[in-house]
């Protein structure tokens, strides 16, 4: 109980950084960038925000909680069955990156709800553009470019009307704002498509990863950490099942936006 105080505690303050840069840009006069992105995916849709300037950005994915909707009923497809949704609870995750830290580090949470700051620093993204493909989104002039990142195939499209290499999630390192991003994968769609772009005056720095109080760790270490989760909570359901009775293991698909990763 004392720790999941201490942990809203931290997440408050972080809120709490965040108004203040907020409110400090209606007052400044250089420029930063605020980008609100609507993600989905085959189950539920959200508001995502990018906060960000040339030099630095935090992308927030806020918590969720997707309640099951009792009047849908299973649905097939290609013959095979789809359940209706049930209830989603994610915890808020924010995204920290910088031009002069090749690291990115997430402000995230494990599978039993502990947050950690976790560095994760074992991929770049590699695109390859295709100016002969534009579209206009939001009214700017965006160019195609696709990559493969952490086992999905994605397409995105940026602008190089706005010059800040940043985009959703873990998305940047093209030549303007990433306006879009879309997978190609049959398994599961995961979108991002900005909505909103303000641009706000600035006299303080964004807030950053140094200003968290968390526990530090890579992501190889929260990847092990949560397997070993997963696999105490098994035990404990089976140690359960009464006497005699066999439960058979369910085949369970991978459907996250990071389906593999660099060490699997």
């Amino acid at each position: 109980m004392v720790k999941s105080v201490s942990q809203r505690v931290i997440f408050l303050n972080l809120i709490f950084m965040i108004f203040s840069f907020l409110v400090a840009n209606a007052q400044g006069n250089e420029k930063n960038l605020k980008v609100e992105y609507i993600y989905a995916n085959d189950f539920f849709s959200n508001i995502e925000v990018l906060l960000a300037n040339d030099k630095k950005s935090i992308y927030i994915r806020p918590a969720l909680n997707v309640k099951r909707d009792e009047s849908k009923e299973p649905t097939e497809d290609d013959g095979n069955w789809k359940l209706p949704l049930q209830e989603i609870k994610t915890s808020s995750i924010s995204i920290f990156k910088s031009k002069e830290d090749s690291n990115i580090y997430d402000y995230t949470v494990n599978l039993n709800n502990e947050r950690y700051i976790v560095k994760d620093s074992t991929f770049s993204i590699k695109w390859i553009i295709d100016k002969s493909v534009s579209k206009k989104i939001n009214e700017f002039l965006c160019f195609k470019a696709s990559t493969i990142f952490r086992g999905r195939s994605y397409i995105a499209y940026f602008t190089p009307e706005i010059p800040i290499s940043f985009g959703p999630f873990k998305f940047d390192n093209l030549p303007g704002l990433v306006l879009q991003v879309e997978n190609t994968d049959t398994d599961i769609k995961h979108s991002w498509t900005a909505k909103k772009i303000d641009w706000v005056n600035k006299n303080k720095e964004l807030p950053s990863i140094e200003d968290l109080d968390a526990p530090a760790i890579n992501l190889y270490q929260i990847y092990i950490m949560n397997n070993r989760i997963r696999e105490a909570k098994s035990k404990r359901f089976s140690s359960r099942v009464p006497a005699g009775v066999k439960h058979s293991k369910t085949e369970v698909k991978n459907l996250a936006i990071e389906k593999t990763f660099e060490w699997n």
